[in-house]
C-alpha cells in the first residue's frame, strides 16, 4: 500500500475523483481515483437521483481539501483508475475515519469488494438506499 497527499480537482460521481497527487520530491501527478471497497449510485440513468445526491456528498466531504489517499496498488483498474481510501487532514494528519466508510455510513454508497454487481443501488421511498435488480444483461 502507498500514501500520497492530493488535492482534489473534481468529484467525478459518489465514487470516483479526480486528484493532483504529490508523488514527493516535488513531482506531481494528476490522477483518477476510485474510491476502494465502495459502490456509489451512477449519476446517469435510472439512479440519477441518488447519483447525484451520492455526488454532492462526497462533494461536501472533500471538494477543495487537502486528502491523504492510501491506494492498494499502483495498477490502475480497468477503467483506468487507482483503487484509493482517502482520508480527511488537518495540518498533514489524519483525522478519523476514511470518507470511503463516511460515504457507505450516510448511506450514499454500499460496500464493494471489485466483484461483479449483481444488484445496483437506488432511492427507497422511505429512507436510505436499497439494492435493485440491474436492469443490464
Amino acid at each position: 500500500m502507498y500514501e500520497y497527499k492530493a488535492t482534489i480537482l473534481e468529484v467525478v460521481d459518489g465514487d470516483s475523483v479526480k486528484t493532483d497527487l504529490d508523488l514527493g520530491c516535488g513531482v506531481r501527478i494528476r490522477m483518477a481515483i476510485r474510491l476502494d471497497g465502495i459502490d456509489a449510485p451512477e449519476v446517469v440513468g435510472e439512479s440519477r437521483a441518488t447519483g447525484l445526491a451520492a455526488r454532492d456528498h462526497l462533494v461536501s466531504l472533500i471538494s477543495n481539501k487537502t486528502v491523504f489517499v492510501a491506494t492498494r496498488k499502483d495498477k490502475a483498474e480497468k477503467y483506468g483508475r487507482l483503487l484509493g481510501t482517502f482520508f480527511l487532514t488537518v495540518e498533514d494528519k489524519i483525522t478519523g475515519r476514511s470518507v470511503n466508510q463516511a460515504m457507505v455510513e450516510a448511506g450514499h454508497a454500499r460496500p464493494y469488494d471489485g466483484g461483479q454487481r449483481a444488484s445496483r443501488i437506488r432511492s427507497s421511498s422511505d429512507g436510505p438506499i436499497s439494492r435493485a435488480r440491474s436492469r443490464r444483461t
